[in-house]
């Protein structure tokens, strides 16, 4: 896995683990919210340690600032997507003509076969 997480978001984190585990161990967290907090820290500490923030590579963020000479830095492909083209409003509404609505309407009837129509008619 490729590293995402820059110094700051690091030392972010570190500072965080440990002020959630000083208040832990103070008392002044307890219960099931002390158990919550206590996983965070340690999911924090672990992230901020090895680098890696699963949630981001999984959202495509990277807080790492790009080193072009390092393989760990993500491409910028991976970071934003690409950008979108615009049409212009003309275009949009020729095209949507172009697409079919659900709506078939019956086709015009042929010249040709009206004249048939009434020649069997009249036999």
């Amino acid at each position: 896995m490729k590293k995402n997480m820059g110094g700051t978001d690091k030392t972010i984190r570190v500072v965080i683990a440990i002020a959630l585990l000083i208040q832990i161990l103070m008392g002044r967290i307890t219960g099931g919210i002390s158990i919550i907090a206590s996983i965070a820290a340690i999911i924090f500490l672990l992230t901020s340690s090895v680098g890696i923030c699963p949630l981001y590579t999984v959202l495509g963020i990277s807080t790492k600032k790009k080193d072009p000479d390092s393989s760990d830095t993500m491409e910028e492909s991976q970071i934003s997507p690409e950008p979108v083209e615009a049409t212009a409003p003309e275009q949009e509404s020729a095209d949507a003509q172009d697409e079919p609505t659900g709506y078939n309407p019956p086709p015009p009837p042929d010249e040709s076969s009206e004249g048939q129509e009434d020649n069997n008619r009249g036999l």
